[in-house]
């Protein structure tokens, strides 16, 4: 089998031997770099046959990388040498060297070439179950080739002498055709795209599947083409040639802005094709997406409309006479009802575009645990404000202890309790501090006992002071006659006798029978000389009567 690898790498081993070797000159390195070549040599020959005795896709890939590798690693030694002391001190040597390996880096082309067009035809001709393998390979082979085109650049700034100037105008003009090949193939490619993106909204879903695989497959080969213009992308810079349709068709497959921004005359390139095709694109759009706006804008007229119906009527019947529901879970019903009516308008209208409602409900699902696990404490907040909906331990206006908390319930939401205290400051508490500890509502009974205490001197009339506090509780007005007020000798203190008042008043007069019956006691002891004693101590002194004694 006749091999351009045998070819070049025999011409340039050949050369290598015919050169003449000066004294000056240590042969160690050229001894070195011809077993390298002849090395490579017979690895590039095995990696030929296996190429040719192979059908398998994948192992044609990684014999590519392997074909690349060994290329690569002869021009790195070649690079080398020229690069060094002794390539330095022998120009002509190193000339021809470069020339030679200039030489294989085309025929290395040429060869990769034929190999993508024998790739593509596989893949045109293979099930569509085993097209996407088959594009890794052709993937690996247009990557193989651009490769050849940096490999090129490297060597042609390296390479001197009258025909430099011939070569390097040669390498310009393959290496634009070759971008404009790439660039013309991401253009059918990105146009297929377009195709399969639209046929996906019209067709059910037993049959999407295959359309999804193959739009997937559509978006790799724009990956493939689009990187590998970016990798050509400096090179057609270094020779002056307009990189600004690259830039803009690379934008388009990838939606990278950072290649776009750093080149103004992409950036003007690519709005001038925005605008340009602006008008094409509502001629052709107009008529199908005015009559769905027009929709899209009814429903949610109507919807807004509804939805106030809705909190309206839900208004009358929670807050009906007939209606035991707390003021909290009145207001609750009220906000929800209106915004679910207009949850489901923007759905349906949304529906009308063309949107898919599956998707975007699937998202929102998984979007909900994403956010659960963030406002841990927020839906603690909020369950918690469901359960003191549904058990209602109070009410706007009830004055309650909670959460550390005294004063009057001003507003509450599922997540938070507004609390006005006595002294007139705001509070907002989280309701899952609220439901967690001890709820005292004050005012949750019409009727409430007063517990007061009141003390006389042992040397006092009991019975004319337990007719005393009988007659100030029975005249109060606030105080009830049922229950009966409770007026008991209580206990037997260190320097009083306590009794125990217990009269019972409405709760919104609780404080004014505490306070009025505390001051009417202490007028009326002091009028009947009763006395409310201090505490007191006898203290006994004993005397020991000394030895003298």
């Amino acid at each position: 089998m006749q091999s351009w690898q045998k070819f070049g790498l025999f011409g340039l081993f050949c050369l290598m031997l015919s050169i003449p070797v000066r004294a000056e000159v240590q042969p160690s390195q050229f001894a070195s770099l011809s077993e390298h070549i002849r090395s490579e040599q017979k690895a590039l020959n095995e990696l030929e046959q296996s190429w040719e005795k192979t059908k398998s896709t994948m192992t044609r890939g990684m014999l590519l990388q392997q074909i690349f590798s060994t290329v690569d690693y002869m021009g790195q030694k070649i690079e080398a040498f020229v690069e060094s002391d002794e390539g330095k001190s022998h120009p002509e040597q190193s000339q021809q060297l470069l020339r030679q390996n200039l030489l294989i880096l085309d025929q290395q082309e040429k060869r990769s070439t034929a190999l993508i067009i024998d790739l593509f035809h596989s893949f045109e001709v293979v099930s569509s179950a085993s097209q996407p393998l088959t594009w890794v390979t052709i993937s690996v082979g247009i990557d193989y080739q651009t490769s050849l085109y940096l490999q090129k650049n490297r060597v042609l700034h390296l390479i001197q002498g009258d025909d430099a100037a011939v070569l390097k105008k040669r390498y310009r003009y393959r290496l634009e055709q070759y971008a404009i090949e790439l660039a013309s193939f991401l253009q059918a490619s990105l146009r297929q795209s377009e195709q399969l993106k639209e046929e996906l909204g019209g067709l059910s879903k037993s049959m999407q599947s295959e359309v999804e695989s193959r739009f997937v497959l559509q978006q790799r080969i724009s990956h493939t083409f689009s990187k590998n213009i970016k990798r050509l992308i400096p090179l057609l810079k270094e020779q002056n040639v307009d990189t600004s349709h690259y830039t803009q068709l690379t934008f388009e497959a990838t939606g990278e802005l950072s290649d776009l921004v750093v080149n103004s005359d992409s950036v003007w390139s690519f709005l001038r094709s925005v605008f340009s095709n602006s008008d094409q694109w509502l001629i052709q759009n107009l008529r199908i997406l005015l009559p769905r706006a027009l929709v899209f804008i009814l429903l949610m007229v109507f919807f807004y409309g509804l939805s106030r119906m809705m909190k309206s009527l839900v208004s009358k019947m929670v807050r009906s006479k007939h209606s035991r529901m707390s003021t909290l879970v009145q207001e609750f019903f009220i906000a929800t009802s209106g915004k679910a009516v207009m949850l489901m308008g923007i759905l349906l209208a949304c529906a009308q575009l063309g949107l898919d409602l599956g998707p975007v409900l699937a998202g929102l699902g998984v979007a909900g645990i994403v956010i659960g696990f963030a406002l841990q404490d927020t839906l603690s907040n909020f369950a918690s404000g469901m359960m003191i909906l549904i058990y209602r331990p109070f009410d706007v206006g009830d004055y309650v202890e909670a959460g550390g908390v005294s004063g009057k319930v001003s507003y509450m939401s599922l997540v938070n309790t507004t609390i006005r205290t006595f002294d007139n400051q705001k509070i907002m508490v989280p309701n899952n501090k609220i439901w967690g500890s001890t709820i005292n509502n004050i005012t949750a009974e019409r009727v409430r006992r007063v517990d007061m205490e009141f003390s006389i001197s042992y040397s006092d009339d009991i019975a004319r002071a337990e007719q005393i506090l009988k007659d100030i509780v029975n005249q109060h007005p606030d105080v009830l006659r049922e229950p009966e007020p409770l007026i008991k000798l209580m206990r037997l203190g260190e320097s009083s006798l306590d009794f125990v008042v217990r009269p019972w008043a409405r709760t919104e007069a609780y404080w004014d029978v505490y306070w009025d019956i505390t001051r009417q006691v202490k007028l009326r002891f002091d009028q009947e000389g009763l006395s409310i004693p201090f505490p007191q101590r006898d203290i006994h002194l004993y005397q020991q009567p000394s030895s003298l004694d």
